[in-house]
């Protein structure tokens, strides 16, 4: 088995700004939903509690582009790509990229998409109190 380290930030940015906006037969994302998926594949964002390969974050956006974006897209596409990734986290790092995520999610997402993405990530991760609703 050979371990392959995830790109470095400026790296997975760049993969990610092409695959928002590059070729192909979906619209590209928009300009201002870009830094978020940015912040989220970095070693400040998700990458801090767990290693994930750009397959990932190209599969997220790739959806994204062909369901059009949109708030209810994003939930629907962490929970799908996302989440199956991040099983087996221990509590603390599952907690903090919940944290992460719902923050992504909030006020772009609409509130039953949020809703939604919660329920899904506590059936992940029944082990873990996640933070109250604000």
């Amino acid at each position: 088995m050979l371990h392959v380290e995830p790109p470095g930030d400026d790296a997975y940015a760049s993969l990610i700004d092409r695959w928002a906006s590059g070729e192909g037969p979906d619209p590209p994302l928009r300009p201002a939903d870009v830094p978020p998926f940015r912040r989220l594949f970095s070693r400040r964002g998700l990458l801090k509690h767990r290693a994930l390969g750009p397959a990932v974050a190209q599969d997220l956006l790739r959806y994204l582009r062909r369901r059009a974006g949109g708030g209810e897209a994003v939930a629907e596409a962490l929970s799908l790509y996302l989440l199956p990734q991040l099983e087996g986290l221990d509590r603390e790092p599952a907690v903090r990229t919940f944290e992460l995520l719902h923050e992504v999610l909030t006020g772009w997402a609409p509130a039953e998409s949020v809703q939604s993405f919660r329920a899904r990530y506590a059936e992940l991760f029944p082990h873990v109190q996640l933070p109250a609703e604000p």
